[in-house]
């Protein structure tokens, strides 16, 4: 008996040294990426898709950042695994270490890579990507996927072009903006979700919904719920019957279609007048986009590009889709509840600022006088 237990016992020692040998690897289900650096690290981090965004996360931020993938990493899979797109870019470092940073590159088929440009590189799969995503949008406030409160060590930015900036001020003005588009490049393309974002503020200013803004998800790519209440109401469809493909970019004739439709919910009148007006790029235009393409180029509220093109299939940015949605809020006489005093109009600054420059006036005025009647 004793003999069959120590052979036994050299038989798990033996196991134990050889099968690293081989590369295998224990399960990670609960590792985080701190595991990979050691010890309380910093991070920088930037979206691909969003090349004009990047932060520089101090330590609160950065373990929270981090903590974001605790229990969801798991083993490591072959190089050649089919890894999607790039989402997220983390760079982790351990301050005053003198080591070399840990790159770290999340992609959406569920994977995240390690070092990939080094002799070192490792690939491991995420499990639940989609709250991992959901985690990393609401500290970062990107808005990839969900949309959460800005990260207040994010660096506040507006760059938006100058024809696009008076529609801005005016939609700002009118509390017609989600939170992600208050500051950022708003000449960046817009995607299928933030478009939707902007679509449902603009319609609370018009009084909808006026229910729950819930609807059954058959999505597989997204839980947010001003998507699904718009595709309830026939307003966005989704790619198939299980993708709505929240981070693609919509096109010209994609936003047209969309904002035609709705038009028709708020009941708008269609422009009955006939035109012989056509692109000049009429034939690139979808058969299913023309109605609504003509429908707001009538109505003055979506123009074309220049030199008498639409250009249909261009990418749609977002100062585009703002100065539509506040066109059509102008066109429509929707009355929205106004901002907060910090955005009161550069009119009501100068006339309390004349008033209080006329109260200092007579104030003086009425001093001087005083010293005066004192001097006789």
């Amino acid at each position: 008996m004793k003999k069959r237990n120590t052979l036994a016992l050299s038989f798990i020692i033996i196991l134990s040294l050889v099968l690293p040998m081989f590369g295998t690897t224990v399960s990670a289900q609960n590792l985080s990426l701190t595991d990979l650096v050691g010890g309380d690290c910093y991070v920088s981090a930037d979206v691909p898709r969003l090349p004009h965004v990047s932060w520089g996360l101090q330590k609160e931020d950065s373990n929270e950042l981090v903590a974001v993938f605790d229990g969801r990493i798991t083993d490591i899979v072959p190089a050649d695994t089919e890894k999607g797109n790039p989402q997220y870019n983390l760079s982790l470092f351990v301050p005053f270490t003198g080591a070399r940073s840990t790159t770290v590159c999340l992609y959406d088929g569920g994977y995240i890579a390690i070092n990939e440009d080094t002799d070192h590189a490792e690939l491991r799969a995420v499990t639940d990507y989609e709250t991992v995503c959901r985690s990393l949008d609401k500290l970062l406030g990107t808005q990839v996927v969900g949309y959460g409160v800005q990260c207040p060590s994010k660096f506040q930015l507006l760059q938006i072009s100058d024809w696009a900036e008076e529609p801005y001020r005016r939609a700002l003005k009118k509390n017609l903006l989600p939170i992600i588009l208050i500051d950022g490049y708003m000449s960046d393309n817009i995607h299928r979700e933030l478009f939707c974002d902007l679509i449902f503020e603009f319609l609370k200013s018009a009084s909808l919904p006026n229910e729950n803004p819930t609807a059954e998800n058959r999505f597989c790519d997204t839980r947010n719920e001003h998507v699904l209440y718009l595709v309830s109401q026939n307003i966005i469809m989704g790619k198939s019957d299980t993708i709505f493909a929240p981070h693609d970019f919509l096109t010209r004739e994609e936003a047209a279609t969309i904002l035609s439709r709705v038009l028709t919910l708020l009941g708008a009148d269609e422009d009955a007048a006939e035109s012989d007006f056509v692109f000049a790029d009429d034939a690139d235009i979808s058969d299913w986009a023309k109605e609504s393409v003509y429908r707001l180029n009538r109505s003055g509220l979506l123009c074309g590009t220049g030199d008498n093109a639409f250009s249909p299939k261009h990418y749609f940015t977002k100062e585009q889709a703002i100065a539509v949605v506040q066109r059509i809020s102008d066109e429509l006489n929707i009355p929205a509840a106004e901002t907060e005093a910090e955005f009161e109009s550069e009119a009501e600054t100068e006339t309390k600022a004349e008033s209080e420059a006329e109260s200092e006036s007579a104030a003086e005025a009425e001093v001087q006088t005083e010293a005066e009647d004192k001097a006789e």
